[in-house]
């Protein structure tokens, strides 16, 4: 399959899956799915307003419409798309009516929507969030996915230089229950690695009182942190938190580069327990808003391996190419089992 893959630049991520396609025999053409990458750039297509300047999109979609003609691709994929919304997707499938045009969303559509053009333009829709496909069944339900080529070998946590970790982007809820882990951390005198990026000088701002105010003592920086650096933090972990945004039930990437890599993962996302590999993983729950240390010693990896193949980032990507249906993931009902035939 010739393939056009829009993705946004994250953290690397946009090489990783072009690689994955390629590693199941798809020839992959990548583009940029933003307009730009600065700071200013991202707000406004965040707040809408890059819609303001119909000319500045209307130029990135023709960019991408010459791209597909050129590749003579037969399928797009758009991943998380921010600057293309429904109008755009129906001008690239009035122009080229043949193609399959795939979105998949790794954020929930409390956070960013999907518009019925958007849907009558693409062949499917998938989403990493289970609640948001019980609302919708048009959209297709599908996890996010580990990045491993073997699968792990149980975890020596003795010799780790931090009890717990966590990087991802600041926000207040995060600042918040991270700042209570600082609090017990500290008491027990745990070591511990915090990374809170923040998006610009302004954020940085307000979230350095915010993190004052709920005793967060962790890094909180405008510098990202490289992704070799998460994986050297993550090794050198005893434990990873994730703490997922508000309003979403979808898993988060952190969490299964985490459980797959054999570390116990510390969660606040009570529906990882809907899914196969809980229980076979050494994953502790946490109530975000009553925090206390768990046992790490407790913690035991049963079988987590054979759940690793349908996580991978190549079954993934497959399921997307290939367009396939709604899989069981949970241990409990199904979600919708094969409501997309």
């Amino acid at each position: 399959m010739r393939v056009l893959l829009l993705t946004p630049s994250t953290f690397g991520y946009e090489i990783r899956i072009q690689d994955a396609f390629a590693r199941i025999g798809h020839d992959v053409t990548w583009m940029d799915e933003r307009v730009g990458n600065s700071f200013a750039t991202k707000v406004a297509t965040r707040l809408g307003l890059l819609h303001r300047i119909p000319s500045l999109v209307g130029r990135h979609v023709d960019k991408i419409i010459s791209q597909a003609k050129i590749s003579d691709v037969e399928q797009l994929i758009a991943i998380n798309p921010e600057t293309l919304q429904g109008s755009e997707f129906a001008k690239i499938k009035a122009a080229l009516p043949e193609l399959d045009i795939v979105i998949y969303r790794w954020d929930s559509l409390a956070q960013k929507p999907v518009d019925e053009e958007m849907m009558a333009a693409a062949s499917a829709v998938y989403s990493f969030d289970p609640a948001d496909c019980d609302r919708d069944a048009r959209l297709r339900h599908l996890p996010l996915f580990h990045t491993y080529s073997t699968p792990p070998s149980p975890h020596d946590k003795k010799n780790a230089e931090f009890y717990v970790s966590f990087v991802g982007t600041a926000q207040l809820r995060r600042i918040a229950v991270l700042g209570r882990l600082c609090k017990a951390l500290n008491a027990a005198r745990k070591p511990y690695f915090f990374h809170l990026k923040t998006q610009s000088w302004i954020h940085q701002a307000l979230f350095w009182f915010a993190a004052r105010r709920h005793g967060y003592t962790g890094s909180l920086t405008q510098k990202q942190l490289p992704y070799d650096s998460f994986l050297k933090v993550i090794t050198n972990s005893a434990a990873v938190v994730d703490i997922e945004f508000k309003r979403q039930s979808g898993l988060t990437m952190r969490t299964f580069e985490v459980v797959f890599s054999g570390m116990p993962l510390l969660t606040s996302n009570a529906n990882i327990t809907r899914y196969g590999f809980y229980g076979d993983a050494p994953i502790f729950v946490i109530d975000d808003s009553e925090l206390s240390l768990p046992d790490l010693s407790t913690f035991k990896s049963i079988g987590i391996s054979s759940h690793f193949e349908q996580y991978s980032i190549e079954s993934w990507a497959k399921t997307l190419v290939e367009m396939l249906p709604d899989q069981n993931y949970f241990t409990d009902s199904p979600l919708r089992a094969n409501s997309n035939d």
